[in-house]
């Protein structure tokens, strides 16, 4: 159904699915979408609210996907292409989940597991030559406690500070079929990772190095 105001298109309703209701409204400005909002489940309340700019490209996506009467997920876009989405998955109303998006590519995720609006985790997708890195920062003081970098879905690398000094304590590394071959460590108080054990194929340690005086040499 297509309602015209002084020969210009001002409302166009559909019923996409040939149900008998029409789900999706789209409200036009000078020949161009403004607004757009569609009913899925036809309760009169529309779940999904599209706001579009003055060259009517998308622009914002307001979405009710657990049908509650509100938006929990919110979408942004850029030049036309998503840009940022965010998402309320706790049921605490507030934003717990960002995912970040270059050219349409997504690049970054953080995520909110206990709901305090503190995003500890955050994944990254354009650090090669990883697949995605993980930063853990557990007592929030912005720096990570714990870095987990992947490659094919398979961990290759774990960086842990353990006691939040913003200095790692040790430094895992993975062989492509997850076996442990490395791992380098802090001992006795030194400022960098000064100890170095090597792994056999069977996980035993069977061989270690020690930069005793700092200098950079075994």
């Amino acid at each position: 159904i297509r309602i015209f105001r002084n020969g210009e298109l001002v409302k166009l309703m559909m019923d996409s699915d040939g149900d008998g209701f029409t789900e999706t409204e789209i409200l036009y400005k000078d020949g161009k979408p403004i607004t757009q909002t569609e009913d899925r489940n036809r309760d009169g309340k529309p779940e999904v609210r599209i706001t579009f700019n003055d060259k009517g490209e998308k622009e914002r996506v307001e979405i009710d996907s657990k049908m509650k009467g509100k938006p929990d997920t919110w979408e942004y876009y850029q030049n036309g292409l998503l840009s940022r989405v965010e998402k309320e998955e706790l049921g605490s109303g507030k934003v717990d989940l960002k995912v970040f998006y270059d050219q349409g590519k997504r690049t970054k995720v953080m995520m909110d597991r206990d709901g305090d609006t503190r995003f500890e985790i955050t994944q990254w997708f354009d650090r090669p030559p990883w697949a995605v890195v993980m930063e853990v920062d557990l007592d929030g003081d912005g720096r990570a406690d714990g870095r987990y970098c992947y490659r094919e879905n398979t961990l290759r690398v774990k960086e842990i500070d353990e006691d939040g000094d913003g200095r790692l304590d040790f430094r895992e590394h993975y062989d492509e079929k997850g076996r442990l071959v490395k791992v380098e460590e802090r001992d006795d108080g030194a400022q960098n990772l000064n100890l170095t054990w090597f792994y056999g194929d069977t996980g035993e340690a069977i061989k270690a190095e020690k930069d005793a005086d700092g200098d950079g040499r075994i």
